[in-house]
C-alpha cells in the first residue's frame, strides 16, 4: 500500500492548555451567568442525591443479613425435617 503524503495545514499544530480554554472561554464569555446557574444547579442536585446515596449501602446489608438467616432457618428446617416426621396413623 501507497503511503499518502500528508501536507499540513496553517490549522495543524498543538495548541497549549492556555490558547484552547482561552479560546472556548472566549465563546463561553457571553454565558457566563448560564454556565453559573448550571454549576450551582448541580452542586445542588449533588447535595440532594448523596442521602439517597448513603441509604443503599445500608438497606443491602440488611437484605444480605436477612437472606442469609432466611437460608440458615431453611437449611435446618431441611436438615430436621426427617427426624421430626411422625408416622402416620394406621386406619
Amino acid at each position: 500500500m501507497a503511503k499518502v503524503a500528508y501536507q499540513k495545514e496553517f490549522f495543524d499544530r498543538e495548541y497549549t492548555a492556555r490558547e484552547a480554554y482561552g479560546r472556548v472561554w472566549g465563546y463561553a464569555r457571553r454565558y457566563w451567568f448560564r454556565l453559573a446557574v448550571g454549576v450551582l444547579c448541580g452542586f445542588v442536585t449533588a447535595g440532594v442525591l448523596v442521602p439517597f446515596f448513603q441509604m443503599v449501602q445500608p438497606a443491602m446489608v440488611h437484605l444480605e443479613e436477612h437472606d442469609a438467616q432466611v437460608a440458615a432457618a431453611e437449611r435446618d428446617a431441611s436438615a430436621a425435617a426427617p427426624a421430626d416426621v411422625a408416622p402416620a396413623p394406621a386406619k
